[in-house]
């Protein structure tokens, strides 16, 4: 073998661009309904401390919490869609509003003009106006036959106005909590079909005023002798 085929594989390695190292510190979760497994959560780290994306949909938040996997299929269907979920976005857009009341006004107090009768609604472009973070007093939780398992807990939370995914701050008392909370809560209210959404809009009050203009009255002169027509509205049901 020649010494040019012995090089030859040198060459080619020397050719090849390097992958750049890098290193990452993953945040990892032991411990409740996970048993062996463990759940690595999307993380975003603000003023030094690290929050973590909750979702009805995760797997990991699923198993998390009950023990069992999520599960789509009719029929055995599993998954912590619930009611708890809403609940706290609600609450978090009216801490966000609230922490836009309190800066509007303190803005105003500094620059002695009056405080807006109004406050606008918050939003997510506020966050870098009013914090990033809010706090929120999420509600008692309950079992199903009435007794308090768990008391109002106060999280902080990343600024949100819309949807019902949450960044709460990663602590173990938030885990507990929001553990205990989405187990024991009721199931989300389905969501009405489009089919029903449609019709109460047609059904509305403005949507009959925009039926048709009326049809101006037929001249004689565009069909003969024939006698003028008098014009008939259309009725807003039949659009």
């Amino acid at each position: 073998m020649s010494d040019e085929s012995e090089h030859q594989p040198e060459q080619e390695d020397e050719n090849q661009e390097e992958v750049p190292i890098r290193i990452f510190t993953a945040i990892t979760i032991e411990g409740a309904g996970l048993k062996k497994a463990t759940w690595q959560p999307a993380v975003q780290v603000v003023s030094g401390c690290n929050y973590i994306k909750l979702n009805k949909w995760d797997r990991d938040l699923t198993l998390f919490v009950t023990g069992k996997g999520l599960r789509l299929h009719s029929g055995k269907e599993h998954n912590i869609n619930r009611q708890w979920f809403s609940t706290v976005a609600e609450l978090r857009k009216e801490a966000c509003q609230e922490s836009l009341k309190r800066v509007i006004k303190e803005a105003a107090e500094a620059e002695g003009t009056p405080i807006p009768q109004k406050i606008r609604a918050a939003t997510q472009q506020d966050e870098y106006l009013a914090g990033r973070t809010v706090q929120v007093l999420a509600p008692a939780v309950q079992n199903a036959d009435g007794d308090e398992v768990h008391a109002e807990h106060q999280m902080r939370m990343l600024w949100g106005i819309k949807g019902e995914q949450l960044w709460v701050e990663l602590t173990t008392e938030n885990l507990n909590y929001v553990r205990l909370a989405i187990l024991h809560s009721s199931a989300a209210a389905p969501a009405p079909p489009k089919r029903a959404r449609g019709k109460a809009a047609a059904g509305s009050p403005k949507r009959r005023k925009r039926g048709r203009k009326p049809h101006k009255p037929l001249r004689d002169e565009d069909h003969g002798s024939e006698p003028e027509q008098e014009a008939v509205p259309l009725a807003a049901e039949n659009l």
